[in-house]
């Protein structure tokens, strides 16, 4: 549900961690976050003060092996005030390299929201009109472009049918996805499918009469004023440094061919910066794509809907997050509006959690303490109580037990471990600021449960 369930579903078989969770951000549109909640008095902008407070984590993390390299930069109102690495990045900091080619899909959202700014597509079109062949809906269904952006077209996801992508080969693979039928009926329910991206990809390819990075490249890249992003296929470009350095070792690991050669993206801190900044200044989209980027898509289990984009909160303040990476390397993005911060993550290490790194650093730039955490034991009774399988909308979830603990899990993805607090009550072991709470009547066994977060509540219903 939401972020809070994304941590279980992130192992992607094809070595690229996504970060593009699943949530919703319908109830505060980007541009009115920026008036939610209020800017504390006191943040901590010495850098030496911020550089002692992180190195300690840092420092916890590198031994214990979650990353080979950290990079940290923090932004508050367009001033950096921190900007440092440590490990492999200790010498290049901020100008560290790293695989961003995740980023690859959330720049396909934003390349196709700028198309339909400029009039050449309404999202509410069929996707044939653009791309006529193959029929993604088959000969009975219609998907719309709206279908592909929030993850509700019922097309199946090609990785998780094992089906091999060849370079070049994005419309074959597509071809083969839609071959099979639909999952669900087209705008009836959310599941997250990388089919949906390489749909959009090839749409845009298809408008622009060009390859998707070199379309990136002239509507992303350079009018951010990115000096390091690259991909393949982009010559004299402002990512010239990147293609010069990209054979330095930590990069040399090859995560195998990826559609639109996302696997030769690469790009630093700073221009990760640039590229926040661009989402929400509008100079790469206007207010009104930058709230559809957010618009929450009418289906029965919006709970659990995809978004490239994901909110979040810490403490009060309510933000968005976005990122991703490859082949080890860990990418995120967090900006809180009402603080005019922003806070990038880069790292060499695949066990890394570069979300918790993210809001370590916003609470020590604005002294946000952290929640109090609990972890109390459960009995094999309790442990009865709320075990089973539980359904939001056309979402299946699953609460196991393992090793005495509870555990959030929906397969093949993965688990989330759930921590006690008591009175029914559990927090994410990795988003402790999310809270899971059981509905227990009079019956033995749990009927559902509440999850609250970012404001609002979902309810799953047990039915097994």
């Amino acid at each position: 549900l939401r972020s809070f369930a994304a941590r279980a579903f992130h192992v992607d078989p094809t070595g690229v961690a996504m970060s593009i969770h699943t949530c919703q951000i319908a109830a505060l549109p980007l541009l009115l976050l920026a008036q939610a909640g209020s800017t504390p008095s006191d943040q901590t902008t010495d850098p030496d003060a911020l550089t002692l407070r992180l190195g300690a984590l840092a420092g916890s993390l590198l031994e214990a092996d979650a990353c080979r390299g950290l990079v940290v930069l923090a932004d508050v109102g367009g001033d950096m005030v921190f900007e440092h690495g440590w490990g492999t990045a200790a010498e290049t900091g901020p100008g560290e390299l790293f695989r961003a080619g995740s980023l690859v899909e959330q720049m396909i959202v934003v390349r196709t929201l700028q198309l339909a700014e400029a009039g050449r597509l309404e999202l509410d079109d069929p996707v044939e009109k653009h791309l006529p062949e193959p029929r993604l809906g088959g000969e009975s269904e219609v998907v719309r472009v709206r279908d592909l952006l929030a993850h509700t077209s019922g097309l199946q996801d090609y990785v998780e049918l094992d089906f091999d992508y060849e370079p070049g080969e994005e419309l074959a693979l597509l071809t083969r996805v839609t071959a099979l039928p639909l999952e669900t009926a087209p705008g009836s329910c959310c599941s997250y499918s990388r089919t949906n991206l390489l749909a959009l990809g090839l749409l845009v390819e298809r408008l622009e009469e060009t390859t998707l990075p070199m379309s990136v490249a002239a509507h992303i890249f350079e009018p951010v004023g990115a000096l390091s992003m690259r991909s393949e296929g982009v010559v004299d470009s402002p990512g010239d440094r990147a293609l010069q350095e990209v054979g330095r070792s930590v990069l040399r690991s090859n995560p195998g061919p990826q559609p639109f050669g996302a696997e030769f993206l690469v790009t630093d801190a700073a221009d990760l910066l640039r590229w926040q900044r661009g989402l929400v200044d509008g100079t790469l989209l206007s207010e009104v794509e930058l709230e559809e980027l957010t618009r929450t898509p009418e289906v029965s289990n919006v709970e659990t809907c995809a978004s490239a984009f994901q909110a979040t909160t810490l403490g009060e303040y309510t933000g968005v997050t976005h990122g991703g990476g490859m082949e080890g390397d860990r990418v995120h993005i967090a900006f809180y509006p009402s603080l005019d911060f922003t806070v990038v993550v880069l790292a060499h290490g695949s066990r890394l959690d570069a979300a918790s790194v993210a809001r370590a650093v916003t609470r020590a730039v604005f002294d946000i303490p952290a929640p109090e955490v609990a972890d109390l034991p459960l009995s094999e009774a309790e442990i009865e109580r709320y075990v089973g399988t539980y359904q939001v909308g056309c979402t299946t979830l699953v609460i196991a037990e393992q090793d005495g603990q509870l555990v959030l899990q929906s397969e093949p993805h993965g688990r989330v471990a759930l921590l006690h607090q008591g009175g029914h009550v559990f927090l994410g072991a990795d988003e402790v600021d999310v809270r899971l709470t059981f509905l227990v009547g009079d019956s033995e066994r749990a009927s559902g449960f509440e999850l609250e977060e970012f404001g609002s509540s979902s309810r799953a219903t047990r039915f097994e």
